[in-house]
């Protein structure tokens, strides 16, 4: 069996991690932040990189978990177009049935919902594990393409404690804990022959 392709999409550099595994062939996409931007870009890649799977790596902020836990994330819905679902636009994607279908994926048995719009929150009332600003549209271009896709986010920020200043100072942690998380997932995860 070939080495799955697994395509790591950040929003920003300053997200990225540097993952190394002998059993996996692994590209990395600065992706933009923002949905239309993220989506476009990730659509364009996997046109040319073909990946087995996409994981989404970056930073959140939350209502509900402590700063500096992290999420596996396979439940999206768009904020921004939830408000006008009866218009038949899609707003709400989960990938938990596609991930069941990747063997060799060491997945944890708890998932979360991720919140994603096209503003940085300082202030919001919707229920959800983590929000962000990428997430939906990703997972969007991932269905579009039949590409299975998780994201997996660190809490950076308390919504509506001083969001963006939070983000700032919890940038470089949020890295280092992501890197080892995936780093160890990926460890944990062998293709089968």
């Amino acid at each position: 069996m070939a080495k799955p392709k697994i395509l790591f999409v950040h929003a920003l550099k300053a997200e990225m991690t540097k993952i190394e595994s002998e059993n996996f062939r692994f590209e990395t996409l600065i992706c933009g932040v923002g949905k239309v931007t993220s989506s476009l870009n990730l659509l364009e890649h996997i046109y040319t990189y073909e990946p087995d799977l996409v994981v989404n790596i970056g930073t959140a902020g939350s209502l509900r978990h402590k700063v500096g836990s992290i999420h596996w994330c396979t439940d999206f819905v768009d904020r921004d177009m939830e408000i006008v679902k009866e218009f038949g636009s899609p707003y709400r994607i989960n990938f938990t049935d596609d991930l069941g279908e990747v063997q060799w994926l060491n997945k944890p048995s708890k998932t979360a919902f991720c919140n994603t719009g096209d503003q940085f929150l300082t202030d919001i009332e919707a229920k959800a594990d983590v929000f962000d600003m990428e997430a939906f549209a990703l997972g969007l271009a991932c269905k579009k393409q039949g590409v299975p896709m998780v994201s997996i986010k660190y809490v950076t920020d308390i919504i509506g404690e001083n969001s963006i200043a939070a983000w700032e100072v919890k940038l470089q942690e949020a890295q280092v804990a992501l890197k080892a998380y995936v780093q160890e997932l990926f460890d944990s995860s062998i293709p089968q022959e």
